[in-house]
């Protein structure tokens, strides 16, 4: 009886994951206009079963949304020993190729605020601020690795954010033609700079 119910427990979450994988994937190459219907198409799941597992499309949508901002910190690579302008440069060649991916679709949802009506119902949610603090584990190891002490200055974590973030993605490729290599390379740079000038002027200041 349990192996039964184990199976069918198995059989119902590999149907959610295949409805939300097809969602995100309708998100990101159709915007944030998704119907259920190109959902049950793209996903060959009914609509009918589709709403047995979401209550209403705007759920389904937010959690379709939460389901890629997880994903935010897998493409971040671990340091793994390695020196930290190496690390940091992979890092935000990572982050500019997943925000690329992303910035059509979120940038208009960012835009249109709560005209996308499931909008509010994923900004209420926790997984909605893993971005940030995925940003803010770069930042402190970043700071420490490079000799800084103590809490990581507020400009330093403003920095980090700025660089790393959607818009700066598409302004180095779109305004200033950068591939994700020079983007990358641009990006570790001019954080490192800024690190070892704060880093220095803290020192300083003791």
């Amino acid at each position: 009886m349990v192996s039964t119910l184990s199976a069918t427990t198995r059989r119902s979450e590999a149907v959610r994951i295949a409805i939300l994988e097809a969602a995100v994937d309708l998100l990101l190459t159709k915007g944030p206009d998704v119907t259920v219907s190109e959902i049950a198409e793209r996903s060959s799941i009914g609509r009918r079963t589709i709403f047995r597992y979401f209550a209403t499309k705007d759920d389904l949508l937010a959690d379709a949304a939460d389901m890629r901002t997880r994903h935010y910190g897998d493409v971040i690579p671990p340091r793994d020993g390695r020196d930290v302008d190496e690390w940091l440069e992979a890092v935000a060649r990572a982050v500019h190729t997943e925000n690329l991916l992303l910035a059509p679709t979120f940038l208009e949802v960012a835009r249109r605020g709560k005209e996308i009506s499931w909008n509010s119902k994923w900004e209420a949610r926790p997984d909605h601020a893993t971005r940030t603090e995925h940003i803010q584990a770069v930042t402190s190891e970043t700071w420490s690795a490079s000799g800084g002490r103590g809490p990581v200055p507020k400009l330093v974590s403003d920095a980090f954010v700025f660089h790393l973030c959607i818009f700066g993605s598409v302004a180095l490729r779109h305004h200033c033609h950068y591939d994700v290599d020079e983007m990358a390379r641009l990006t570790a740079m001019t954080l490192l700079a800024f690190v070892h000038e704060r880093k220095a002027k803290t020192q300083r200041k003791k």
